[in-house]
This record gives structure tokens, sequence and C-alpha cells, in this order.
């Protein structure tokens, strides 16, 4: 089994900009990135201002239908909902308890009034690991804005973030999703 900590992010900014992201609502499903394939260490390029950090111990991958570990991982994408629609995961056959970061452009608040992030992610196996979202206001990585989570469901939730309080320091910001991944493959 493989442990991908499956984050299938339909990352939807409301009231919020894009890289730099200034018009909003901004959502962003991955369905134009390509896919990278399953070796948990990369490399995996991302556009739209979208990245993966240079000092991951593991990429976030963009990935089409199931994981090919059997219990890990969605069976398909939560939007549009089909095994042809792109989402992001972490892989773990082979690159067990790792961190991958992926960052977001940088978004542009200054026009915002009680911006919020929301979006959809699985996380479904065995051995999960962790999830927390960070945000940078340009004086550094502020770490867990919200607890970090994890589950073990074989179904997509959605999460919504309030980023007044941090937008309110700086209005220019960027977004880290770390997904720490667990003891075995079963946390893809």
């Amino acid at each position: 089994m493989k442990y991908i900590l499956t984050i299938s992010m339909a990352l939807l900014v409301l009231n919020t900009l894009v890289a730099q992201i200034n018009s909003f609502p901004y959502i962003e499903d991955f369905e134009s990135q390509s896919n990278c394939g399953t070796a948990c260490a990369g490399p995996c390029n991302l556009s739209g201002g979208w990245e993966n950090a240079q000092n991951n111990t593991q990429d976030w991958l963009v990935n089409q239908g199931g994981t090919t570990s059997l219990n890990t991982g969605p069976s398909q994408d939560h939007n549009p909902g089909s095994t042809s629609g792109n989402y992001l995961y972490t892989e773990t056959s082979g690159c067990t308890n790792g961190t991958a970061n992926l960052l977001s452009p940088n978004f542009d608040f200054s026009l915002m009034t009680n911006p919020t992030v929301g979006f959809w992610y699985h996380m479904f196996g065995a051995a999960m690991g962790d999830m927390h979202f960070d945000i940078d206001t340009g004086t550094g990585w502020i770490n867990n804005v919200i607890p970090s989570w994890t589950d073990n469901v074989d179904q997509w939730k959605y999460r919504e973030i309030n980023l007044t309080n941090w937008a309110a320091f700086n209005p220019n910001v960027r977004f880290r999703v770390r997904g720490e991944t667990g003891t075995t493959f079963t946390s893809d």
C-alpha cells in the first residue's frame, strides 16, 4: 500500500487575489497542471505560480484517477468529480515520514475585506500523516494558522480559513500547505 496524503485541493480563494493575484474570486483546481508521475521525491514542476518548495523531502504530485496503492487516496478528483480530473497528492511508497511543501502564488488582499481561503482535501489511508496550513505575510512563515489535522476517511472534505487577522499585517500573503506523510505506504 502507498501512503498518499491526498490533498486534492480545488483551492478556492474567496475574496482574495492571484500571483501577484489580485482578482477575485480566485479558483485553482489544478486541471491545467501536467501529471508528474508517482515518484515521491519528484520532481514535479507546477505552473501558475504554484510550486513545490526546494527543501522538500518529497513533492506534491499531480494525479488523475485513483492512487496505485489499495485503500489509500481518492478514486477520483473532487472537481470535476471524475477519474480524468487532476488533484495533488503525496506519494508514500518508498517515501515515508517525509514532508511536502506546496507554495501558493502571492495574493494581494489590499482591496479585500474578510479574505478567506477554502479548499477540498481527501485523506484516506491507515497510516495517514498530518496536514498543516501556514501563511507568510512578508516577515516569514507563520506555522499552523489553524491546528494541524489528520483523517482516515474515504471522502472529500471542505475546509475554510478566515485570513482577516493575518492579512491585516500585510495584504500581500502566500500560503504553504505542508503534508507530513505517515509511516507506511498507506498514507498516500
